[in-house]
């Protein structure tokens, strides 16, 4: 009837609930996910893996409102506990989703700026190779987009400024 049997520290951590008030109750699942179609589709998969599945993401409501990312990793056929249905350990990634958001803006900030500037941008691998170039630059140099990536930018240099170019990539 998915009443929680058993109920630790972290969930108490992650969720705001504490034991008392998960195991055994009526419901309690819907304090966690709120929105009936949410619950039910997340319900549906769960039930669709059937087996053992390892790191699925399902968002849970924490009491006082925050949502928070738990990675749900369920191992009941490998490891049955006698007269519990079904049983799975989560772990919140809150966190990590939160940071990789914020990389992921930042990214696209910092292109947004590289790209609409009037600036030429050469981005140079270890390797002295052209990892990729902005808009500008291709302008300039008269490329269109990929054409400049894999060579060297000393190939565009006069050729008394090729080893200018060359040691400031080296360097």
């Amino acid at each position: 009837d998915w009443r929680v049997v058993y109920w630790n520290s972290e969930c108490e951590r992650v969720t705001g609930y504490t034991a008392d008030e998960a195991v055994g109750t009526p419901g309690f699942l819907e304090l966690l996910y709120p929105d009936p179609e949410y619950r039910r589709s997340t319900a549906e998969e769960w039930a669709r893996l059937a087996g053992d599945f390892r790191e699925r993401e399902f968002g849970l409501v924490a009491k006082g409102g925050a949502v928070r990312a738990v990675a749900w990793s369920r191992i009941a056929a490998q490891h049955p506990i006698e007269g519990w249905a079904t049983w799975g350990v989560g772990v919140d990634v809150t966190a990590q989703r939160r940071a990789e958001e914020a990389l992921r803006d930042s990214e696209e900030l910092y292109r947004s700026l590289v790209e609409t500037t009037s600036e030429g941008y050469w981005l140079v691998g270890p390797d002295g190779r052209t990892l990729g170039t902005n808009h500008a630059l291709r302008e300039m140099l008269g490329y269109a987009h990929g054409e400049l990536v894999g060579r060297s930018p000393a190939e565009f240099a006069s050729p008394e400024g090729r080893e200018c170019v060359a040691r400031s990539i080296s360097s």
